[in-house]
């Protein structure tokens, strides 16, 4: 009888884990061609929790920084990177640790020398 209750958490842990990378795959917050993109891996998690936000940013001598948002109804965190235009590198990765539960909004708002702010947003559910 132990061995079917170890078989039934073990084949839980394998479901549970192939439908976050299912998620964290198909995560992407914007199309290509956008000045700005945001991909949260994973998408969905296990309270509490560790996220990377990935944002592609396209080069642009306007560029001068990227602020990215964790929110849930409960709780709010940020980061906030400076860019040096087009010499920024493209792809960024933040990461945030010990998330707890909550639905979130994952947000990187481009900010442009001229004002222009670009915003793009990702969903993240943590259980």
């Amino acid at each position: 009888m132990g061995a079917n209750v170890a078989w039934n958490r073990t084949a839980r842990r394998i479901a549970r884990l192939s439908l976050i990378a299912l998620l964290a795959v198909t995560s992407l917050g914007v199309h290509a061609g956008e000045p700005v993109r945001v991909r949260v891996i994973p998408a969905f998690a296990l309270n509490p929790a560790d996220v990377m936000v990935e944002t592609v940013i396209e080069p642009d001598a306007r560029n001068r920084g990227v602020e990215i948002t964790v929110e849930s109804a409960n709780f709010l965190t940020t980061s906030t990177v400076t860019l040096e235009g087009d010499r920024a590198p493209r792809v960024r990765t933040t990461r945030f640790r010990q998330l707890p539960a909550g639905n979130y909004e994952v947000s990187a708002t481009l900010v442009q020398d001229n004002g222009i702010r670009s915003k793009v947003a990702a969903v993240l559910e943590i259980q």
